[in-house]
């Protein structure tokens, strides 16, 4: 594919002839968009448009689960299940949320029991062997160990 004086040539992969597109504005403008549009045009964007492809839907994010899915999966904790970390006589306490995450008690999510853990002290901890079930104590570490 190129593009020259407002035109672009597509040509097959496999031989047979290239087609000529005419597109309404030059090629040279083709990243900014329009002088009246925001929007930032790409090559393969303004050329969807003309031959008519259509793109398809986005792409849909890939969900990404917490470290402590496993643990959720083979049953040695439950969603909504509390977690507790005792450290220099404060309590911490955190809850195990949908896809293995865990949720602190100002809202915020984090993916790993770690960086709850970090996020607490303000600096590196081992969030596994520091949180604990609530209801029996017994630490994240363990359960691992169980799996």
């Amino acid at each position: 594919m190129g593009a020259v004086g407002g035109f672009v040539s597509v040509a097959p992969h496999h031989g047979g002839c290239g087609r000529r597109f005419r597109l309404g504005r030059p090629a040279s403008r083709w990243a900014r968009g329009s002088r009246s549009s925001r929007s930032r045009l790409s090559p393969n964007s303004v050329l969807r448009r003309e031959l008519k492809i259509d793109a398809g839907p986005p792409p849909t994010p890939s969900v990404r689960t917490g470290e402590l899915d496993a643990l959720v999966r083979a049953g040695l904790l439950d969603v909504g299940e509390e977690l507790i970390w005792e450290r220099r006589g404060a309590s911490h306490r955190a809850v195990v949320v949908s896809g293995g995450a865990l949720q602190l008690a100002d809202g915020r999510i984090f993916e790993s029991p770690s960086g709850a853990a970090r996020a607490l002290a303000g600096y590196e901890v081992n969030g596994w062997r520091n949180w604990a079930r609530a209801r029996d104590g017994v630490r994240l570490a363990s359960l691992r160990d169980q799996i």
